[in-house]
């Protein structure tokens, strides 16, 4: 990680690396909401599959939870995302091609396992992108109310 220069702060937001003169991130931190702590739990369960050094992974989920929780929450979920759908489907190539090595191999055993990992991974991917596509889609809809007397009312919405 490059340091940012002497009189600069490094603001991080998940997704987002700038350097900020000492001037703008003061004002940043002025108006960010406090730092949201993890439990020793969560800091357990976040480092539970790793191993070596767990502090930019912390790290990086403290900043993540902040984001979610700030004022830009819908950007910042969004963000998160885009990234996690990256991440599946680069994992969803990976197993791919694991498989034709297992089968070229006619390794059954193994090419059992992988198909089942990789239909799990399809599965998230799946998830991820309706997420996305509903995420995508939802727009504010302006609602018109007349007052007034009517026998009968017909409703129709369009999805």
């Amino acid at each position: 990680m490059n340091t940012p220069a002497i009189g600069h702060a490094l603001a991080v937001v998940p997704g987002c690396v700038e350097t900020l003169s000492s001037d703008e991130g003061m004002a940043r931190t002025a108006t960010r909401s406090p730092r949201l702590g993890l439990s020793w739990l969560d800091e357990l369960a976040t480092t539970a599959f790793v191993s070596g050094e767990t502090s930019q992974l912390v790290s990086l989920v403290r900043d993540s939870a902040e984001a979610l929780a700030g004022p830009d929450r819908n950007e910042a979920r969004m963000r998160l995302l885009a990234r996690s759908i990256a991440v599946t489907r680069a994992h969803e190539s990976a197993l791919e091609q694991l498989l034709g090595e297992r089968l070229a191999a006619r390794d059954e055993r193994g090419t059992n396992l992988v198909n089942k990992v990789l239909t799990a991974t399809t599965r998230r991917l799946a998830a991820l992108l309706a997420e996305h596509r509903m995420a995508c889609a939802v727009e504010p809809h302006r609602t018109m109310v007349a007052v007034g007397h009517a026998d009968r009312v017909t409703v129709k919405t369009v999805r």
